[in-house]
């Protein structure tokens, strides 16, 4: 989502400007106190699968794989679709 407005990035996300912005927030907040307590971060969305625009090509996410293509095509313009905490979502 790096590059795009808070509303663009909601429009990407299926959410609300507001939702992100909370989001934001509480993601800025939570970093910032581990950083300052010396707290570990983790990150712990889940991918269920990646889906290719160029050709279509939907896959289910490995945890060995690292996908930087469409194994199909080869494009690079693939989004993950996420499952989080706070529901599903799709990123580029």
């Amino acid at each position: 989502m790096e590059g795009l407005s808070q509303e663009e990035a909601g429009k990407e996300m299926g959410i609300s400007q507001s939702s992100v912005s909370r989001h934001l927030e509480e993601a800025h907040r939570k970093i910032a106190k581990a950083l300052v307590l010396g707290f570990a971060i983790r990150i712990a969305n889940q991918v269920d699968f990646f889906h290719c625009d160029k050709c279509g090509h939907t896959w289910k996410f490995e945890e060995s794989s690292s996908v930087q293509d469409c194994e199909r095509c080869k494009s690079t313009d693939i989004h993950i679709h996420i499952h989080s905490d706070s529901g599903s979502q799709t990123s580029p």
